[in-house]
């Protein structure tokens, strides 16, 4: 949409009124006031869908920012910034890193599984859409393998024989959108149910606002899900004071590490491990566990990458698996995973049918025995 000026370029580039009177012409006032009041029309219209950080500027000066009318372009500027954000398509992927020795996991539920020494494990992180309606194709990356999804990929290169060594990767065409599909919740015919080791805690990960997701077979859910397993054992626990020592940009941001403990009656406490050190632990004052003060706690590490529901999932997916079954090392380390060592374990993309912007927020946790 081309837009007319209705005040005179200024000295410095900004809208001026036209004419020496300036503010104190009514004339200009009111044509301004004019324009602006057709300029409002055509962005509620939506005929400016998705409008450009420069183009909001080329707008904001037409109009005369500074110029006498503050609330018109407050109120230009906010509608203009709400349209930008309401036009993005956003994924939230959240999940669980686990050390065993020198082996990893990264998973979306706790699920039984045999690991040779010397690699990670991979398991099922869960990808929830949010913002607006879209078909497209959805595409993970890794460099493992890739051994368990819901629902069944439409496409799939791996295990790892099949890029020579390089990994696995997997794609779903989906279309999400706002309202319940018929028959929801439904793994359709081209696709297993859930798998039993994870269908316990499906009813969490459909909690919240999330896009419905279908495809063409019948199926329907609001997440997808995957698993695999890296066997490079390059990937050590990335905590100060345990084990080797971590890559700068592998270490979590001080106090974004929870040290679990258990008392001689069995009751689990917890602290903030200072400055994220676990050797240091001892010096914090423990808590008595409270699952919604962890929620909290978690919630507020994840910055607004998820919503509430998404990290109350997360962590009641994930609770029992901290405080329940054998200890062997006498506590545990709950961490935010740096983004870094993520993107590392597997790489997420989104490619809609239509032209409209993504962006994917990760989540994770690492668990390890101290």
């Amino acid at each position: 949409m081309e837009v007319t000026p209705v005040l005179e370029a200024g000295p410095h580039g900004r809208g001026e009124l036209p004419g020496a009177a300036g503010r104190d012409n009514p004339a200009a006032v009111a044509s301004a006031r004019a324009g602006f009041s057709v300029m409002l029309v055509s962005v509620y219209s939506g005929a400016c869908r998705r409008v450009s950080g420069a183009l909001q500027d080329e707008w904001l000066f037409s109009l005369g920012v500074g110029a006498g009318f503050p609330w018109e372009v407050a109120m230009l500027s906010a509608l203009i910034a709400s349209l930008v954000a309401s036009a993005s398509i956003e994924v939230h992927e959240w999940g669980v890193l686990t050390w065993n020795g020198q082996v990893l996991t990264s998973a979306g539920a706790p699920v039984p599984a045999v690991v040779a020494p010397g690699g990670m494990e991979t398991g099922a992180p869960v990808l929830c859409f949010h913002g607006d309606e879209f078909t497209g194709t959805v595409t993970v990356s890794s460099p493992g393998t890739m051994d368990h999804f819901y629902p069944a990929p439409d496409a799939a290169v791996g295990p790892q024989y099949c890029l020579r060594g390089l990994g696995s990767v997997i794609s779903w065409v989906i279309t999400a959108t706002g309202q319940e599909p018929e028959g929801y919740p439904s793994c359709g015919s081209g696709s297993a149910p859930l798998d039993s080791d994870f269908s316990w805690a499906a009813p969490l990960w459909r909690e919240g606002d999330a896009l419905y997701l279908t495809r063409t077979d019948g199926f329907s859910d609001r997440f997808l899900y995957y698993s695999g397993t890296i066997r490079q054992g390059s990937f050590t626990p990335p905590l100060v004071g345990f084990a080797v020592a971590s890559a700068a940009e592998d270490t979590p941001e001080a106090g974004r590490v929870l040290l679990f403990t258990r008392d001689g009656q069995g009751n689990v406490h917890f602290v903030i491990a200072p400055q994220g050190d676990v050797s240091m632990a001892d010096q914090a004052s423990p808590f008595v566990y409270s699952p919604d003060e962890v929620v909290e706690i978690l919630e507020g590490w994840a910055g607004g990458a998820l919503t509430h529901e998404e990290v109350r999932a997360l962590w009641f997916t994930w609770e029992g698996y901290v405080l329940a079954g054998d200890w062997p090392t006498g506590s545990k380390a709950v961490f935010v995973v740096p983004g870094e060592l993520v993107d590392r374990t597997s790489v997420i993309t989104v490619e809609p049918d239509e032209d409209q912007p993504v962006e994917i927020r990760r989540f994770f946790l690492g668990i390890v025995d101290i």
